[in-house]
């Protein structure tokens, strides 16, 4: 998991957080994106809106028999904004690349990610 402060600085609400922040070395045999909770109410978090800043949670499951590594380290990626596409001359976010990363320790504790039930 990791924690972080999104703010979408468009003007459309959008899906893009996903694809800002990634594993650099994904495990075989798992989907290499991640899932993404809002903080305050733990719920799936599918678009993020214009001028709305967020504090959400980056889960990517590892299988039960999976070795981890000591460290997990991850990508920040960037695209920039072009008004015209070169194919349907449409505005987007393209040409994504790597503009840093970070590399924390890597801990299994299942226990704290469970939520106590009453």
């Amino acid at each position: 998991m990791l924690t972080a402060k999104l703010t979408n600085r468009t003007g459309t609400s959008t899906s893009d957080f996903l694809q800002a922040i990634k594993l650099a070395h994904p495990v075989p045999g798992i989907d290499d994106k991640p899932t993404v909770y809002l903080l305050r109410d733990r719920t799936y978090l599918r678009q993020l809106h214009p001028g709305l800043a967020e504090r959400v949670t980056y889960v990517w499951t590892y299988p039960l028999t999976a070795k981890l590594p000591q460290k997990a380290r991850f990508e920040l990626i960037a695209r920039k904004y072009k008004p015209r596409d070169n194919l349907y001359a449409a505005s987007g976010w393209f040409n994504p690349s790597v503009v840093g990363t970070i590399e924390l320790p890597l801990a299994a504790d299942s226990a704290s990610l469970i939520p106590a039930t009453q």
